[in-house]
């Protein structure tokens, strides 16, 4: 991921400007009534965000809570920037409102701040014959406050291409090598907080799995049990009431269509298994759906018991049109993207504050709780959508 300084001008209006490190090139947004989790989707979507800036002293509530929640490092000016200031520093930049030259003008007054450190850090980048990957994790621990010395010294044995094949997901082997580096609980903590994150998902599946082993278990003993009772009724009942012929052949048609029942649903759950194992075994190229019926409280109850929704989780839901307001509420603090089936009614995309993708074509698997399609196939869906038309939604606006 790249690294990102944003600037913020909090308001009615909110604009920001997000620079980017490597490829130093500036995008300037700003939208009426502009909530701060979906700021917070917008910005997670172009890179890491390293810095947040501001133009005011003390520093809005909004830029705080933004920064606390990105974890990033907060520049605040010593005093306020005079208008003239502000017009001085974006110029060249270009905006539609003041707003935006706001965010502008604090990017560029961070990026003055930060500017002996980068140029410190493309030095020793240059003398050592690194590359960009290196780069890009050394200006992040630099701004998570380590020194430069320290920071190179705790990634100079990374393998990056190891990093690059499996992904977010950290090796046994790098824990190890950070962890003999420093002696930095905090810092150790905190890449074993983003390990849990990463393996969340597999943790839910391996469970689902070991439920419906228990299940299956579960149907074999039933079915031992109803074999000895047919036995029993056969041997015993028959003789001692004097039952006819017919008795015990409509005992045997009865255990017979209980056993094939039993043997599809065995069936089913092993399937079930072997689709869930694939999943688990080709996580680290999928993106693993959440998936639910419809958005009514009665499912949504039913089935967060064992899905258990987060923050950040994306949705696969059969029939989204079927909604109700508390489960709406519930879920758009939490989920951005909502994959369906049932053909989208124009009226429940514009109300419902979320991102809604077609999964027509696009699943790699499917089972009773879970979906997964390819991390390519979610992206290139996502670039479908016009999301800046998609979150400037009237009455989603209103809902944040």
């Amino acid at each position: 991921m790249d690294n990102l300084i944003v600037g913020v001008d909090p308001g009615t209006t909110t604009a920001y400007t997000i620079f980017n490190l490597r490829s130093s090139e500036a995008h300037t947004f700003s939208k009426r009534h502009l909530g701060i989790n979906l700021l917070l989707r917008e910005l997670v979507k172009h890179g890491h965000v390293l810095a947040i800036a501001c133009d005011k002293k003390p520093c809005p509530k909004f830029v705080e809570k933004l920064c606390s929640k990105l974890g990033s490092k907060l520049i605040v000016p010593e005093v306020e920037l005079k208008e003239e200031e502000k017009r001085t520093l974006s110029m060249g930049f270009s905006y539609k409102n003041i707003h935006e030259r706001d965010s502008i003008a604090a990017v560029v007054y961070s990026l003055k701040r930060f500017n002996p450190l980068l140029r410190k850090i493309d030095k020793i980048i240059e003398e050592k014959n690194k590359g960009q990957e290196f780069k890009s994790a050394l200006t992040r621990l630099v701004f998570s406050g380590k020194s430069i010395k320290d920071a190179y010294q705790i990634l100079e044995d990374v393998n990056f291409e190891k990093i690059r094949k499996i992904e977010r997901k950290p090796s046994p082997e790098l824990m190890e090598k950070i962890a003999g580096k420093t002696s930095d609980e905090k810092e150790i903590k905190k890449i074993a907080d983003e390990l849990k994150i990463v393996l969340r998902e597999r943790n839910i599946l391996k469970k689902q799995n070991k439920n419906l082993l228990k299940k299956i278990s579960q149907i074999k003993r039933y079915n031992d049990f109803l074999m000895r009772k047919i036995i029993s009724q056969r041997n015993n009942e028959w003789l001692k009431k004097g039952k006819n012929e017919n008795y015990v052949e409509e005992l045997k048609q009865n255990f017979f269509l209980e056993n094939e029942n039993l043997r599809k649903k065995a069936e089913y759950l092993e399937a079930e298994i072997e689709k869930l194992q694939g999943i688990i075994l080709n996580s680290e190229k999928l993106i693993i759906l959440k998936k639910l019926k419809n958005l009514l409280s009665d499912e949504f109850e039913r089935k967060n018991r064992m899905l258990k929704i987060r923050e950040g989780d994306v949705l696969i839901v059969e029939n989204p049109n079927e909604y109700s307001e508390s489960t709406i509420e519930k879920l758009k603090e939490k989920v951005s993207f909502v994959f369906y089936k049932t053909e989208l009614n124009k009226k429940t995309e514009e109300k419902l504050p979320f991102i809604f993708l077609n999964a027509k074509g696009i699943l790699a698997e499917e089972t009773r709780f879970f979906a997964a399609i390819k991390k390519e196939d979610f992206e290139a869906e996502k670039k479908k959508k016009d999301f800046l038309k998609e979150i400037i939604k009237n009455y989603r606006l209103k809902k944040i």
